[in-house]
C-alpha cells in the first residue's frame, strides 16, 4: 500500500482561452501536490497533470463550477 503511486489531475471550467486553462490546471494539480507532501506523502509517489477543459465533468454546461476540479486516481 505505501508503494502506490498517484496521479493528481487538475481541470477547470471552459472560460477562458486553452493555454490560461492549462495554466491554471496544472497550478491547481501542483497546489494539492503540495500540500499532500507538506502533510507527508513522499513527493515520487505523486505525479500531476494539468487536463484544462479537455474532460469536462458536465460537458452540457462547459462554464459550470463543477467542472472545477482535483482528481486523484491511482497509477500502475
Amino acid at each position: 500500500l505505501l508503494a502506490m503511486k498517484f496521479k493528481v489531475e487538475g481541470h477547470t471550467d471552459a472560460q477562458g482561452s486553452e493555454q490560461h486553462n492549462m495554466k491554471l490546471s496544472q497550478n491547481r494539480a501542483d497546489s494539492v501536490i503540495s500540500y499532500l507532501t507538506s502533510k507527508g506523502v513522499e513527493s515520487g509517489r505523486l505525479t500531476g497533470e494539468g487536463k484544462g477543459f479537455s474532460e469536462l465533468l458536465l460537458p452540457e454546461k462547459p462554464k459550470a463550477a463543477e467542472n472545477r476540479r482535483v482528481r486523484i486516481t491511482t497509477q500502475p
